[in-house]
Parts: structure tokens; C-alpha cells; sequence
């Protein structure tokens, strides 16, 4: 990424955004998202820009409701269930296994009743960690 700095002129932006997203799945899930990155962030864009015109539309209409906003919503949703996805598949197999985000989703249990996570909640929570931990350090970068 810095290679692209001496390169001329460059979006500080989307440099430090990608900077961000690869520092933060490498550090929360042990994880090499490089290849996926320049997809995470197109669709992370659209994600925002129709999450930001429904906060702002006059009505609010369900998720449900087929509306190019709420197309754009779900998509991008599941684009990045199935990334998370890939990555609880794959974590077994880290070497950093006991010592990311992702391996405390998955093995901790309820104090009082044992009870688990199931891979929707894991999932999401680490997305919720992935998105705001990479959204807020390229902030800062930027």
C-alpha cells in the first residue's frame, strides 16, 4: 500500500480504509483478507449510501419491502455472511487460533446456563467488529 503513495496522486482515503480492513481482520480473526478487500469496500460504500438515504427518506419501509435500497441492504448483507462465514470455516485451521476475536465468539458459554453462540450470532457480532473496527481506524488514518 505505501508502494501506491510514491505513485502520485492516490484517494487517502481508500488507502487508509484498505490498510484498516486488513489490519483489523488480521487482528481480530487471525485472518488474510487481501484478495477480498477491494470487494469489501465497494460493497461496505453502497452499504452505507443506502443505509444513510433510508435514515434520511421521509418514510421508512421494512427490509422486506423491494425497494432498490432495501436490494442494496440485503445484498450487501449477504456478501458479507458469507465472508464471515468463510471465515468461522476456516478458523480451525489458524495457527492463531486461541488468541483472536473469532475464537472467543465461538467457544464462550453463558455463566449461568452454558450456553453458546450459534454461528448467526457469532457471525454477526464479528461482523459488527469487522465493519466498525475498519470503518473507525481508516477514519483515523485518513
Amino acid at each position: 500500500m505505501f508502494e501506491q503513495l510514491s505513485e502520485g496522486e492516490v484517494n487517502v482515503s481508500h488507502v487508509a480504509n484498505k490498510i484498516a480492513l486488513l489490519s483489523v481482520a488480521e487482528s481480530l480473526f487471525g485472518a488474510h483478507v487481501h484478495e477480498q478487500s477491494g470487494e469489501f469496500l465497494d460493497v461496505a460504500t453502497r452499504l452505507q449510501g443506502a443505509v444513510t438515504r433510508q435514515v434520511l427518506s421521509t418514510f421508512f419501509l421494512p427490509l422486506w419491502m423491494p425497494t432498490s435500497y432495501n436490494r442494496t441492504v440485503r445484498a450487501s448483507l449477504d456478501f458479507f455472511h458469507g465472508m464471515i462465514s468463510a471465515l468461522i470455516a476456516d478458523h480451525p485451521q489458524s495457527s492463531n487460533e486461541q488468541s483472536t476475536l473469532l475464537a472467543a465468539l465461538l467457544s464462550v458459554t453463558d455463566a449461568l446456563d452454558g450456553t453458546r453462540l450459534n454461528d448467526r450470532e457469532a457471525m454477526d457480532e464479528a461482523l459488527t467488529m469487522l465493519l466498525a473496527g475498519s470503518d473507525t481506524t481508516a477514519v483515523a488514518l485518513s
